[in-house]
């Protein structure tokens, strides 16, 4: 049996690097090895927060105050860190409204080692996807804002920023031109 398994993974596993090492393409982006791999992270990050295995702290501003700065273009409504038992963030999440009041979702996904292997930005007709290798250096980028098309692009074409979970933490406690609603 020993031997059996053995000269399968022989066989397989060359073929298994070789489509590693395979260019991305629009036809093999969703089952490329270096895709898979990020959305395992982020995958498995969505299910801890479903599951409640992250503290979450959240702060939520008011975009309707009269206050200067507070109308300009994309006013932040709320922003979520969801920390690990370490402490670090393993999720940042952003709600801002456009300036025609359409909600935008940003996530931010963040390995075990802070670095940021996944970014999202959702809105209602159409969202970019941004992924990232274990060194923090962008390999694909998804976008379907291009409509009609979906454009896939190994080209990094969006800055995303916060490419730590450290900068995201600093972003979370970062002050807003809006008013912050404090619960009491």
């Amino acid at each position: 049996m020993k031997h059996l398994l053995l000269a399968l993974g022989m066989v397989l596993l060359p073929r298994t690097l070789a489509f590693a090492e395979e260019p991305i393409t629009e036809k093999n982006w969703q089952t490329h090895p270096r895709v898979r791999e990020v959305r395992a992270i982020q995958s498995a990050i969505s299910q801890g927060v479903k599951r409640g295995r992250y503290r979450r702290a959240t702060r939520q501003f008011d975009v309707e105050a009269e206050v200067q700065g507070c109308k300009g273009l994309y006013p932040v409504l709320r922003k979520a860190a969801y920390r690990d038992a370490q402490g670090r963030v393993a999720l940042y999440h952003v709600d801002q409204v456009s300036f025609d009041d359409e909600l935008v979702r940003f996530d931010y996904f963040y390995d075990t080692h802070g670095t940021l292997r996944f970014y999202l930005q959702d809105r209602v007709l159409s969202a970019v996807r941004v992924y990232f290798d274990k060194d923090g250096k962008h390999f694909l980028t998804v976008d379907s804002m291009s409509a009609p098309e979906l454009q896939v692009s190994t080209e990094e074409t969006w800055e995303v920023g916060l490419h730590t979970a450290a900068d995201a933490l600093d972003a979370f406690r970062s002050a807003e031109p809006c008013p912050e609603n404090r619960k009491r």
